[in-house]
């Protein structure tokens, strides 16, 4: 006769075996996926849009897992984009995938590289280029004050937007899937680059809230906490500015790649960044100047300051200033009064450019000391 602690102790038994079974299996199922090609096989669908592997990857506890030299990269019309970790773990909530959810948690990556390029960029014709604030012909005030113009625009014709149009409607007919960060620790970004700009440092950036909407949706970050250190900003293999020291908070407003693609992402960024280092050349700032061809500056110094920034716009207080040792000042006189010298002016000195309020928006003043 079987007593009432003896089945007990059967049914304690058997819960026991059924949850190590169930593990068992959990660890065989999980970590063959993730060190064989299958998984990948099953990500990588469409490899002309998108493109996913890892070195090696392994799970323990259902929904913790642990991944080394992870790649990615795709392509869209409009750009490419790349991502490289070299290692990252967090928790993945199991039960969201039933709602075609991938909701990530407590997320740790070390050595990040991000990139983004747009293709086939055209200039549009009467528009500023790239990274112009579109100051006044004749005046060192810019009331455009915008970290990116418009730089290309390529038309539609009604067959292009009958097709994209199709398409929707027939996402529209099931639920997409949508990837979503709760908290994250970025321990390293090592570069990140937007077109023909590249920064190189190390940075830390705490995420919180990232949201992902694949096959064309919108990228956001409710809040990101980001530090750099020792950074290094290039254009192509022009350095800009070296020694980069950048703390600050900044969130990026539901951003659709497409619509702004490469380097227009910074339409949709605001915060606010506090910025350090050393100026190696002023031949970016000449380009805010293109439109004062009657100056130009030349040297090398050091900067700081405090930009604000909502959706692309510099706000009212933002200000740099470089102190520069030597500072090269070169006035056309011919070019700005139709007659005159050139004249060049040499020495230690400062350029201040400051955020000040405009009669209809914030006006982007610069003071040029010797």
């Amino acid at each position: 006769m079987t007593t009432p602690k003896k089945r007990r102790r059967n049914w304690i038994i058997t819960l026991v075996v059924a949850i190590i079974g169930i593990e068992l299996l959990y660890l065989a199922a999980a970590n063959t996926l993730l060190n064989t090609g299958l998984l990948p096989t099953l990500l990588n669908r469409r490899p002309e849009q998108v493109q996913v592997e890892w070195a090696s990857g392994w799970t323990l506890i259902p929904g913790y897992v642990h991944v080394q030299g992870l790649n990615a990269r795709g392509q869209t019309p409009k750009q490419r984009w790349q991502l490289s970790v070299e290692q990252v773990r967090g928790r993945l909530v199991l039960r969201k995938l039933l709602a075609r959810t991938v909701e990530l948690r407590r997320v740790e990556a070390k050595g990040v590289a991000a990139g983004l390029q747009r293709l086939a960029a055209r200039s549009a014709p009467d528009e500023p280029t790239m990274l112009n604030p579109n100051p006044a012909p004749t005046s060192s005030r810019s009331s455009a004050v915008s970290l990116v113009a418009v730089a290309n625009a390529a038309p539609e014709n009604l067959e292009t937007r009958a097709s994209v149009a199709d398409d929707a409607a027939t996402e529209e007919e099931k639920p997409r899937w949508k990837i979503t960060v709760a908290d994250a620790t970025i321990d390293g970004i090592e570069e990140l680059a937007l077109d023909d700009y590249r920064l190189r440092g190390t940075v830390r950036a705490l995420l919180t809230n990232l949201d992902v909407q694949p096959r064309g949706g919108a990228v956001a970050i409710e809040h990101a906490e980001v530090e750099l250190s020792s950074g290094e900003l290039k254009t192509g293999t022009d350095a800009i500015a070296r020694k980069l020291q950048v703390a600050g908070r900044v969130r990026l407003d539901p951003w659709i790649p497409d619509e702004n693609p490469g380097v227009e992402v910074i339409r949709s960024i605001s915060g606010t960044l506090d910025i350090t280092g050393d100026i190696t050349s002023y031949g970016f700032i000449n380009r805010y100047l293109a439109n004062l061809p009657w100056l130009e500056l030349h040297g090398q110094g050091s900067l700081s300051g405090t930009v604000q920034i909502e959706t692309g716009q510099v706000l009212e207080g933002s200000q740099l200033t470089i102190a520069a040792t030597p500072l090269t000042v070169d006035l056309d006189e011919g070019r700005l009064l139709g007659l005159g010298a050139h004249h060049r002016v040499e020495g230690a000195g400062s350029v201040d450019v400051e955020v000040r309020p405009g009669t209809d928006a914030p006006e982007a003043a610069l003071r040029v000391a010797l």
